[in-house]
């Protein structure tokens, strides 16, 4: 059997790829940015703050979470409140800045 499709990326590169398909829903993006904003939140707190039905929220939490771009602890025994991983943050920027450093300098015209 040959080698998986995968089997040619970096590690770092599978792993930003998985986070960026996480966040590629604008949901998504808003909880995201909810959650920097209010710091952890509980699924009914997303209800209330997006036109979403609370089973639509939980399936883009679960998304969420599958990517690593958010956790989930339990506080009060009970209810699962959700919060953001900052070391996926971090990784997500850092390759961002990366590739604007990369395009800036072939963008130089000292570079053609």
């Amino acid at each position: 059997m040959g080698a998986s499709k995968t089997d040619q990326y970096l590690t770092k590169e599978l792993s930003l790829s998985k986070i960026a398909k996480g966040l590629g829903h604008p949901a998504r993006w808003r909880m995201v940015n909810l959650i920097a904003e209010n710091g952890p939140m509980c699924c009914h707190e997303f209800a209330g703050k997006l036109s979403l039905a609370q089973s639509t929220i939980s399936q883009h939490l679960d998304i969420l979470l599958k990517c690593r771009v958010v956790t989930g602890v339990y506080l009060h025994n009970e209810t699962i409140y959700y919060l953001l991983i900052q070391h996926s943050l971090e990784q997500l920027q850092t390759c961002i800045l990366q590739i604007q450093d990369l395009n800036a300098v072939a963008s130089s015209p000292d570079s053609a």
